[in-house]
């Protein structure tokens, strides 16, 4: 006759059994949190870029206009002076904010 298995082994099995399958769940859990937070990251990341691309994009295409009125004759120019120096404006604006951020980025040793 087979000798019986201990009590105790058994409710040991059954316990670490138990704890197993808690740390599996837990560990579904921060998989699927980590996932959640991959996505996020990333939604955000080509939010990033499409905003960045539709600056460069605006930022080109002023100064695009702006080489344009400056060699075309006055009756194909389609802004007045005040669209033109608005224009101006904005890219002043821009090319002094870059250089700014690079100086800054540069100065304190930011990240890039």
């Amino acid at each position: 006759m087979e000798p019986q298995p201990d009590i105790d082994v058994i409710k040991e099995i059954s316990k670490n059994l138990q704890i197993d399958a808690q740390a599996e769940q837990e560990s579904k859990d921060l998989i699927s949190g980590h996932k959640r937070n991959r996505r996020e990251q990333n939604a955000m990341h080509w939010a990033f870029v499409l905003i960045l691309w539709i600056i460069v994009f605006s930022f080109c295409a002023a100064v695009i206009i702006k080489i344009l009125h400056m060699f075309l004759p006055d009756q194909y120019a389609w802004l007045n002076e005040i669209h033109l120096k608005k224009i101006d404006d904005y890219i002043f604006a821009g090319g002094v904010g870059g250089v700014g951020v690079g100086l800054l980025k540069s100065r304190f040793n930011l990240p890039k």
